[in-house]
Parts: structure tokens; sequence; C-alpha cells
């Protein structure tokens, strides 16, 4: 017999007991760290719960049928508008948006437009309670329309926020944005639909979702002016779908075949794994010594 099998065989079974205690305890913080996280990458999920999930683009086009808001050929502008139907976000039911010319949503209406640079999400700054299309310094006295529309069957209905051809403060004729904010009755998914989302040298952008306190969400992308992997007009997002969902499972994937949302973060499930270990070993040693 090895002297490794050997002093694992002598070991006393109070030593696994606590190894055992300090394993559960390890799993069960890095679960609780992992539920009450509040900056996260996409997919996430984030704190409150939303999970996000990558869909084939499905771009509404709504430039003809929508309502204008106002908010063409404006700058720093914001418009609010009725959603049509109650929608749930992060907990709390919202009837109408305001939606800012520099390419978000927000459900805390206040006449905060985001101007000149966006904050990374989440943020405890105003605005917050955002939905980030492409959240940058645009300008669509340059180009570009904004549309809103609620269409579909009660129960079912789709609010659709559409931000088409339009410009860039800062470099109109390289920058041009095209993409929608679309929010689902039925599911209360979200959805981030971008057509284009270009890079320019002379503001920060940002994508994604926040909660009305900037305390928790959901970051597709931070990009900031100085970033030296893109040039002015480079694509920064394009020709895909973002989706986020609470529902236990994901927005469906491009098969329709719905994604698991992760219970527990990649180390609770790697300390488990080691607690079962120790658990079987506890077990053949008591064995040895009955």
């Amino acid at each position: 017999m090895t002297q490794q099998r050997l002093a694992l065989i002598k070991l006393h079974p109070h030593g696994f007991g606590a190894a055992i205690r300090k394993m559960a305890a390890l799993v069960f913080l890095s679960t609780m760290l992992s539920s009450t996280a509040q900056a996260v990458s996409f997919p996430g999920p984030d704190a409150y719960g939303y999970q996000g999930t990558l869909v084939p683009l499905n771009l509404r086009d709504i430039r003809t049928s929508g309502t204008d808001l106002g908010l063409d050929n404006e700058d720093d502008d914001t418009a609010t508008t009725p959603i049509g139907f109650s929608f749930n976000y992060y907990g709390n039911s919202y009837t109408q948006v305001e939606v800012s010319s520099n390419g978000f949503i927000s459900f805390s209406p206040s006449g905060e437009d985001g101007c000149c640079s966006a904050d990374p999400i989440p943020d405890s700054n105003n605005p917050n309670n955002v939905i980030a299309g492409w959240w940058q310094d645009m300008d669509t006295r340059e180009s570009g329309i904004i549309r809103a529309e609620t269409r579909g069957a009660v129960g079912s209905r789709e609010f659709i926020v559409g931000f088409y051809d339009v410009a860039d403060y800062d470099e109109p004729e390289l920058a041009i944005n095209t993409f929608e904010i679309i929010l689902h009755e039925a599911t209360g998914d979200i959805e981030i639909a971008i057509k284009d989302a270009k890079f320019d040298d002379a503001d920060d952008k940002v994508s994604g979702i926040e909660n009305a306190d900037g305390s928790d969400g959901i970051e597709i992308i931070f990009v900031e002016s100085d970033d030296p992997s893109y040039a002015n007009g480079d694509s920064v997002l394009s020709n895909q779908g973002y989706c986020f969902s609470t529902a236990g499972t994901a927005c469906k994937s491009a098969a329709s075949t719905p994604q698991a949302v992760p219970t527990l973060s990649a180390l609770a499930t790697s300390l488990l794994a080691g607690l079962v270990v120790l658990l079987a070993l506890a077990m053949n040693q008591r064995r040895r010594q009955l």
C-alpha cells in the first residue's frame, strides 16, 4: 500500500468534516456572490435575473409606418411616448418610455438626453432605467429619423423604437447608425436589433440594459472614444440581434431552442464537484472504521 493511500486512511474523520464544511461554505459564498453580481457583460445573467441570448437580426423597419416622435432634425432631445401595454422592467411596470435622440430609451422620464457621451453599464449617474440600443452623441439634423410603433394582437404585441440612418454628431458622413429597441408583451423579453452601430473618436458609446438606480445591468459593449481597435466609421456592432429574458430560459436561439439560464457560477459548480469528492472519501473511510 502506498504511503499516500495509508495517510488517507489514517486521516481523522473530523479532518474530513472540517474540509467538507469549508468547501460547503465556499460553495455558498460563491453562489451568493454570483447572485448579487451587479456589473456583468453580455450574456449575463445580471443580479436581477436578466439573461442575454444572441438572436438573428430581425429589423422591423417602421420608417414609414411608425409615429414621428418629433426627434427628426434635432440634437440632444427627448420625447415621451406610450408603450401601448404594461411592460415589466427590473420588477416595475411601465406604460410609457422617454426616447432620447442619442440612441436609448428610459422608463424614468426626466428630460435627460444623455449628451454628449455614454456611461458604462451599470452606472449611477443619470440617465438610468435605460435600454441603450447604441447610446452615443447623435444628430438627426445631419441625417436620420426616429420612429415608434406598437403592433400585433393584444397579448402578443411588440413596441418598437427605431433609429434609422442617424448620423453621429462628430462624424456625420462616416458614422451612420441603424438599430431598433423592441419590447415583447407576451414574454417580457427585450430585443435590441442592430443593423449598424459605428464608431467615432469623440465620445464613449454603449449598448445594453440598466435598472432604475444604475446598480445592475448587462453591457453588450462599452467603447471609449480613444479605443485603438476602431477607426472613425468602423462598425462596432452589425447585423445582430440581442435578446434579454427573465423567464427561466433565455430568449430563443436561431434554432428556436430555449437556452437554459445557469443557476451557479462556474466557480460554484467546480467547488460543488470538489465537495462531492470529499463526501465520497469520507464515507469510504467511515466504512473502513466500522
